[in-house]
């Protein structure tokens, strides 16, 4: 029996959406409050999280894009703004969207100055626009991206196939889906030996944590 192998690719996701994107878009009508750190504005967003917890780190993960109305923050004292924004942080989010309304007629100064202090973007929502709107346009964005991504797996594949059957050697084969996805690529045998790679290990896109 032919000895078994695997290819492994060790690449990173592409996500379609960037915090900057929601500031471009005019019917979002979105307004930057605190820009964050360095790079902060190009972090990519997985997913949106809607949560008034004081306390949301639970029900969130990497690059989740936090949506609050500050209903159960409706608190003057710094240090508890400061805390709320260090979770955050810690997690860490992508963003924070904080939508004005009945619970606050304007941004609260505390959390302003906690989100300059620790780095995290701010980006102030108008009463007219509903998170849902928000939701509904990044979660299109994320599903365009994930068809765009199998779609291009599916023609990757069947490239790959032609080749093999074209006589292409298994190292170009390799050398094509490293250059496809921009990443390395690596077969390995059943006990997880290396037997071939082509690419470049850390490649992805600019930006990309």
């Amino acid at each position: 029996m032919g000895r078994q192998i695997m290819l492994l690719a060790l690449t990173r996701r592409n996500f379609p959406m960037r915090v900057a994107d929601l500031l471009a878009d005019p019917a979002l009508n979105i307004r930057l409050a605190a820009p964050g750190g360095p790079g902060r504005l190009a972090r990519p967003i997985a997913w949106c999280a809607p949560s008034e917890h004081m306390d949301p780190t639970p029900f969130l993960s990497v690059n989740a894009l936090l949506l609050t109305n500050g209903m159960g923050l409706n608190v003057k004292d710094y240090r508890i703004w400061d805390a709320y924004v260090e979770r955050l942080m810690s997690v860490p989010v992508s963003g924070l969207v904080f939508g004005l309304g009945a619970a606050h007629r304007e941004l609260p100064a505390g959390l302003v100055q906690a989100c300059e202090a620790h780095g995290l973007p701010l980006l102030e929502l108008p009463p007219e626009v509903p998170f849902v709107l928000v939701m509904r346009h990044v979660d299109q964005l994320i599903a365009a991206e994930r068809y765009a991504e199998l779609r291009t797996g599916w023609e990757l594949a069947d490239e790959c196939t032609r080749l093999a059957a074209g006589g292409h050697s298994l190292a170009q084969v390799l050398e094509r889906v490293a250059t496809a996805i921009n990443a390395r690529v690596a077969v390995l045998d059943h006990n997880g030996f290396e037997l071939m790679s082509a690419g470049t290990a850390g490649a992805g896109r600019p930006g990309q944590p």
